[in-house]
């Protein structure tokens, strides 16, 4: 009988947690990005409802460490992502891949660049409130050279948005800029916004899924638009 009650009591608390940890907000809910420590920005970029982390086979030579830095002469006022290279990595090699576009991508890169005094506090604003008519994706890693060597001629027939729910949605690739043409090294792949005046993705389609091919490189990921709502609407 009193096992029972302790089963009981564990169950009970076990239940209390999930709650708990259900009913949680995350961070970027519950404060300010102005307010947020180094590790959450940096967890919002590389491992949050906005960014996803893929380890593609081969080893080249270290993890992803991401840096930051601010623009140089001829680029925009505004902090950047770059990436350097640590120590680890067997067999794999990690690709960072977020919404370049998304508000709160946006704001975790600017918060990174003023805690590390890169940026000043008006330069991030301003960079945090470019207009974004497309919308952008971002990969980064510890070798580029695979997407050095593309052109959006070479990805437009193999690289798409593609939506859960909407067989029939393939938003094709509109532009792109390897990583010798940006700011911070990264490669950007630019897609339509609007399609006949209406969002290219929205709740419906359930998950976005952004898929691409360099040569044998097969990417793929995959992102819960819930999960990208903010102040309730979708921040993409």
């Amino acid at each position: 009988m009193r096992s029972t009650s302790v089963l009981r009591s564990v169950f009970a608390i076990l239940a209390a947690g999930l709650w708990v940890a259900i009913l949680a907000k995350d961070f970027w809910q519950e404060k300010p990005f102005t307010q947020w420590s180094e590790s959450e920005a940096l967890m919002l970029v590389s491992n949050s409802p906005w960014a996803k982390t893929l380890n593609v086979p081969g080893d080249y030579g270290g993890a992803f460490v991401p840096r930051f830095v601010s623009g140089g002469p001829g680029a925009s006022q505004a902090p950047s992502l770059s990436t350097t290279q640590g120590h680890g990595g067997e067999n794999s090699t990690p690709l960072y891949i977020r919404w370049y576009s998304s508000t709160k991508t946006r704001q975790a890169i600017a918060r990174l660049s003023v805690l590390r005094k890169l940026s000043s506090e008006e330069a991030v604003q301003r960079f945090i409130e470019q207009p974004m008519p497309d919308l952008l994706l971002a990969i980064s890693g510890p070798v580029m050279e695979p997407f050095e060597k593309k052109s959006l001629q070479d990805l437009k027939p193999v690289t798409f948005l593609l939506s859960r729910n909407d067989k029939n949605k393939k938003i094709e690739l509109k532009d792109y800029q390897s990583p010798k043409q940006t700011q911070d090294g990264s490669a950007l792949y630019i897609f339509p916004r609007l399609l006949n005046d209406a969002p290219c993705l929205g709740l419906a389609d359930d998950e976005a899924i952004f898929v691409s091919e360099l040569g044998k490189l097969k990417i793929r990921a995959v992102f819960k638009l819930a999960r990208m709502v903010v102040d309730g609407k979708l921040d993409i």
